[in-house]
């Protein structure tokens, strides 16, 4: 096999499984199984497929031209290439031993099913963030109205007692109409933080009652009813967050104060949500995660 190759070494125990290809079929195939299965060891049952029990198309492969038949069996042996086995059969009494390959085998599809698990817990962590946005939108929409129908029993408290401390003489109505008149905005104009620049006509269609004005960071909603400012909303964008003397600064702007009285806490959507009072005749919703304020709804009355 290695006539005229100086530096070709002789295999050891090559001669031993040498295979007669003169004997006829069954007997030919034999011999190749049992010689595959004793060079490959262990790793025979991870390339040995069991013959299907179809007999009749398989048959027909064997009967072919010798010529052909012999290529199959070329074609195996250069597949399995024994040229390394010299190192294996060093020790006369031992058969070849198997190479330990489960490890290398086992671990691409150990990493292959780490990956996809990952990934998937990527993709639904993303959509659970969509979804939370999308539904957190529709509350900032719908909260300052639930909000204010809860919270009008504590109002009529506030103002009841409000009246008993109060001196007889004392006007309190035109009073608490003095002081909206001159804590929130003319209704013709809106407030001072508004980017105007930013409306968007389009969803003033699709939300009857509603104004969106898009800044840099942030985004405002207004509610007017009849030309007056019933609601207020700023959403954080782009990663930003809304700082707390922003916060105060338009609360001073919409109610004349930057006081608020924190009612209770709740958890929604990964955010937990503040119910605050401002004056007797606003309230307020603050949205936050980790301390940081990322959005927030102001309702007058």
């Amino acid at each position: 096999m290695h006539d005229g190759n100086p530096k070709a070494k002789p295999i050891k125990g090559l001669c031993n499984h040498l295979i007669d290809l003169s004997q006829d079929n069954s007997k030919l195939l034999a011999d190749i199984h049992a010689t595959l299965k004793l060079f490959l060891g262990a790793q025979w049952q991870q390339f040995y497929v069991l013959p299907k029990e179809n007999v009749p198309d398989i048959m027909p492969t064997l009967d072919g031209p010798e010529g052909q038949r012999v290529n199959a069996d070329s074609f195996s042996f250069e597949e399995y290439s024994f040229s390394n086995r010299e190192e294996i059969f060093d020790n006369d009494d031992q058969l070849p031993e198997t190479v330990e390959s489960e490890a290398s085998t086992e671990a691409p599809w150990l990493f292959t099913t780490s990956a996809l698990d990952q990934l998937k817990k990527v993709i639904a962590r993303k959509k659970y963030q969509v979804i939370a946005l999308a539904v957190i939108l529709g509350l900032i929409g719908v909260g300052w109205y639930l909000f204010k129908l809860t919270s009008h029993p504590e109002k009529t408290v506030v103002k009841e007692s409000t009246q008993s401390n109060t001196p007889a003489p004392v006007a309190v109505a035109p009073l608490a109409q003095d002081i909206s008149s001159t804590q929130r905005p003319k209704t013709d104009v809106l407030p001072s933080f508004i980017p105007l620049a930013g409306h968007d006509q389009a969803f003033a269609l699709q939300n009857p009652g509603w104004e969106r004005y898009v800044g840099t960071g942030s985004e405002f909603r207004v509610f007017l009813s009849n030309g007056k400012i019933k609601a207020v909303q700023m959403l954080a964008t782009n990663g930003h967050v809304i700082s707390e003397s922003r916060l105060k600064t338009i609360l001073i702007e919409l109610t004349g104060t930057d006081e608020y009285s924190i009612s209770s806490h709740e958890q929604q959507f990964g955010f937990q949500v503040s119910r605050a009072t401002v004056t007797p005749k606003s309230d307020l919703l603050i949205y936050r995660k980790e301390s940081a304020v990322h959005a927030f709804v102001v309702s007058l009355d």
